[in-house]
């Protein structure tokens, strides 16, 4: 059996890395928990209500987001912490590979510097 070969570091590696941690972010439980919390607090209520009967009766429920009659905007994927700290590590990583951190007056830098760079900005 022949392996595959590893693709090597390029763009579209680092791409689709950022847009598959990204993709998982936003489907993740947490990020869906940030997202109900500008429901109504009704709908929480009862979110907290199903959650404790799952767990008093042993069963396992789906992760639903309840909207009952209400806008559903709130409950669109996006971003939470964990991506929002990738794309600023990989903004800060592409600042080192340019030269173009905050700060530096044009030459190349290192990665930790770019990052403490970015971080203090």
């Amino acid at each position: 059996m022949t392996e595959l070969p590893v693709p090597g570091p390029g763009p579209r590696r680092v791409e689709g890395l950022l847009l598959g941690l990204a993709a998982g972010d936003a489907a993740g439980w947490p990020a869906a928990r940030h997202r109900a919390a500008r429901m109504p607090e009704w709908t929480r209520r009862l979110t907290r209500e199903l959650d404790s009967f799952a767990e008093q009766n042993a069963t396992t429920t789906l992760p639903v987001p309840i909207a009952l009659n209400q806008s559903p905007e709130p409950l669109r994927l996006g971003p939470s912490d964990d991506a929002e700290w990738a794309v600023f590590t990989a903004q800060a990583v592409l600042r080192a590979a340019t030269g173009g951190a905050p700060g530096d007056p044009g030459g190349r830098c290192g990665t930790r510097a770019a990052v403490d760079r970015s971080w203090r900005a």
